[in-house]
């Protein structure tokens, strides 16, 4: 009897033990993920996009909080403050100052700076290549209901991205290459007037 109840407790413990490894595998792989984003003096990032407005192939430029992203639809600009949205269909751009959740929604990638704030997080089953970990919101007002992220086990860069938000609409990212850079200054990070000249700027600050 006592050796039964001592190996329950020993299979309990084991159990315990192996659902808090799985928990902090998820957060650990999350926080080298988010490391090299933050670590790193500029990143450029070839992408592709699908929603539920279509598909698209783009870049995203990063340096630090400051990003660029551009594709044939639209280009968005960051400078940490404030937000350039220029859109092809009506040539018209929107300038706002966006909170970190408006940001997760105009840039998927900030979902991964941001995660540890936002979300918690788990590892699933895992591919040969890839990590996969899904994040799901500490507050449950957000926008974004689910994450699931794809991360390269050789290099801790993220491969694919699959983002559920509230209402049913789905964004899903697949990344082709990333790669790092020099520093580069802030004016590339803000939109420049003469690229759109004839463009209607809507200041919604």
């Amino acid at each position: 009897m006592k050796y039964t109840r001592l190996l329950t407790m020993v299979l309990l413990a084991l159990a315990a033990w192996s659902y808090a490894d799985a928990a902090d595998s998820g957060v650990d792989i999350m926080r080298r993920c988010a490391s090299k984003f933050s670590d790193a003096k500029s990143i450029n990032v070839d992408f592709a996009i699908a929603h539920s407005n279509g598909s698209d192939k783009g870049t995203l430029t990063m340096s630090k909080k400051l990003f660029r992203i551009e594709t044939p639809a639209l280009s968005i600009w960051f400078d940490g403050k404030t937000q350039w949205t220029y859109m092809a269909d009506n040539d018209e751009v929107n300038v706002t100052e966006p909170t970190g959740e408006e940001l997760m929604e105009s840039n998927p990638f900030e979902v991964i700076s941001l995660f540890s704030t936002h979300f918690n997080c788990r590892e699933l089953q895992s591919s040969p290549s890839n990590n996969i970990v899904e994040l799901t919101p500490k507050n449950q007002d957000m926008t974004i209901l689910s994450s699931k992220i794809s991360i390269s086990k050789s290099t801790g860069w993220p491969t694919a991205m699959t983002i559920v938000f509230d209402g049913g609409n789905t964004t899903s990212v697949s990344i082709s290459k990333v790669t790092t850079g020099n520093s580069l200054p802030a004016s590339q990070f803000r939109y420049d007037s003469r690229t759109h000249p004839n463009a209607e700027i809507i200041d919604l600050r």
